[in-house]
């Protein structure tokens, strides 16, 4: 799997969950990318907060010729507090939709941040970085010893997906 259609699946997805009326926040290695930390991960991570009626709107809007998605273990996430995965059929990324936790540090985590956004991913949206982060980041893991000096890390990301917008209909205002 590559990274080509991340960006729009997280993006179509949102779009689903808000439409549907599921309050949700971006969180795994897209949410630290969008920081400015990145992180590489084989699937995307939200945390959302339905009830039932909006968890079965969402559910109604992801085709199954598009989408996977079990709805029994849908609503057994919602009902224990647990997860669930989306597949986008196309691109074949996977996101795990993680419920919010009952607990009262959670449900103010949601409300008062919603998705926070630092350096490029405050004007190009999430997962954008730029030559001078990454250099940053090489020239400190070669310091510590990770990394060989003569390491090309330029080869390491790219932009091609990334630095579009996506996201930044999300961040509070």
């Amino acid at each position: 799997m590559s990274d080509e259609g991340a960006g729009d699946f997280l993006a179509r997805l949102t779009t689903k969950l808000t439409g549907a009326g599921v309050p949700h926040m971006v969180v795994g290695s897209f949410a630290s990318s969008f920081h400015g930390v990145p992180r590489s991960s084989q699937d995307l991570d939200l945390v959302i907060d339905p009830d039932p009626t909006s968890l079965r709107r969402f559910l109604a809007d992801l085709p199954a010729d598009a989408y996977y998605a079990d709805s029994d273990a849908a609503v057994d996430a919602m009902q224990t507090r647990g997860q669930f995965n989306v597949i986008d059929m196309a691109t074949a990324w996977k996101a795990d939709l993680i419920v919010r936790k009952a607990r009262p540090f959670s449900v103010e985590e949601m409300k008062k941040y919603g998705l926070v956004v630092s350096g490029l991913a405050e004007t190009k949206g999430i997962g954008c970085t730029d030559d001078a982060r990454q250099k940053s980041f090489f020239d400190k893991v070669v310091k510590i010893g990770l990394y060989d000096a003569g390491l090309d890390y330029t080869k390491a990301y790219t932009n091609k997906f990334v630095c579009k917008g996506v996201g930044l209909d999300l961040v509070k205002k």
